[in-house]
């Protein structure tokens, strides 16, 4: 026998509802849900409602079927691109199998070598940057150095150079930083440009840097230093097309921007890091060793650093000049000593 149940049906347009509301959910109109007892489906109704939807799910010829489409990438080699069906479909996993010796490495290597775009820097530069953005057996924070040549693309051990200009020093706008990059430290010179802006609104153009950061490190600079930049277009570049993340870099970005302000160049054998915050307080970096001795390595005779870094870095004195600083302010004075 059927079991009833009650529905409620709206007296306007009909909408039924389980159970019993103020408003229509069809019309949305107020006090129209009317109860009305309805019967259950009887089980041979049930049966054939799965007998209808089993209808639905029923094998077609192959005519009528459907031929889906993906966006595919090329593995770069045609006939594997016609065994897949015309090429990778992104977020599938593809498993290589075969005997010992088949060939499965080789095939895996060609097609790496084309595929791998996961490069950064410029198209004509000859130097390229590899980095990780997600590596579940290693850091993220690693990035490798290559060079590419008309004999195909090497590994570049002594990357000394390659982020430093050869003029730096003698033009004002620029500064270097010992950037901490997983296990590496690398000294990396930040340029910066200032044009008088010919809009209301200045643009702010960074390569190499967040766009927010330089906006945040600008108004830190124009409050607590004093140093205009409404009316100026601001242009930032990170040489070698690397791109600077940590915060140590902050310290680096506000000496190359004041540098430009002034058109005062920082010294050549000058290197800066260190952290800021909204007050203008330069606060301390880890790795601060490393980056020390690194400017040492290079050559570098003086470097700026956050005071709260001293006592760690305090064996540096007799091998490098050492010159904390507790605010951007500081900073500025110690650059250029003539600003007093």
């Amino acid at each position: 026998m059927a079991k009833s149940k009650s529905v409620y049906v709206c007296s306007e347009c009909g909408a039924q509802s389980p159970q019993w509301l103020g408003r229509c959910p069809g019309c949305g109109k107020f006090g129209t849900l009317v109860e009305e007892i309805a019967e259950a489906p009887a089980p041979a109704a049930k049966k054939e409602k799965r007998e209808r939807s089993a209808a639905a799910h029923r094998p077609v010829p192959l005519s009528e079927v459907r031929e889906e489409h993906f966006e595919r990438i090329s593995s770069g080699m045609e006939e594997l691109d016609t065994v897949l069906g015309g090429g990778i479909v992104p977020g599938s996993l593809v498993l290589i199998g075969g005997d010992p010796g088949i060939g499965k490495s080789t095939l895996l290597t060609e097609v790496s070598a084309h595929l791998s775009n996961y490069f950064e820097g410029e198209k004509e530069d000859s130097y390229k940057i590899l980095r990780a953005y997600k590596n579940r057996f290693g850091s993220v924070q690693e990035v490798g150095v290559f060079e590419m040549t008309g004999e195909g693309i090497f590994g570049v051990s002594d990357y000394s150079d390659i982020f430093l200009s050869e003029n730096r020093g003698e033009a004002a706008g620029s500064c270097v930083t010992p950037s901490e990059t997983g296990n590496r430290c690398m000294m990396v010179e930040i340029q910066t440009l200032m044009a008088k802006s010919a809009y209301g609104l200045p643009r702010r153009m960074p390569l190499g840097i967040d766009y927010n950061k330089l906006v945040l490190l600008i108004a830190v600079l124009e409050k607590r230093c004093g140093i205009p930049f409404f009316n100026q277009d601001v242009y930032l570049n990170a040489m070698g097309g690397i791109r600077l993340n940590e915060p140590a870099v902050d310290l680096a970005v506000c000496a190359a921007l004041a540098s430009a302000a002034r058109g005062t160049p920082v010294d050549k054998y000058t290197a800066v890091f260190g952290e800021v915050g909204l007050t203008g307080e330069v606060r301390g970096v880890t790795f601060a060793e490393k980056r020390v001795n690194e400017c040492i390595k290079m050559g570098f005779k003086r470097v700026l650093f956050p005071a709260k870094n001293f006592k760690s870095v305090k064996k540096f004195e007799d091998k490098i000049e050492l010159v904390p600083v507790h605010y951007v302010s500081a900073l500025i004075r110690k650059l250029f000593p003539e600003e007093k």
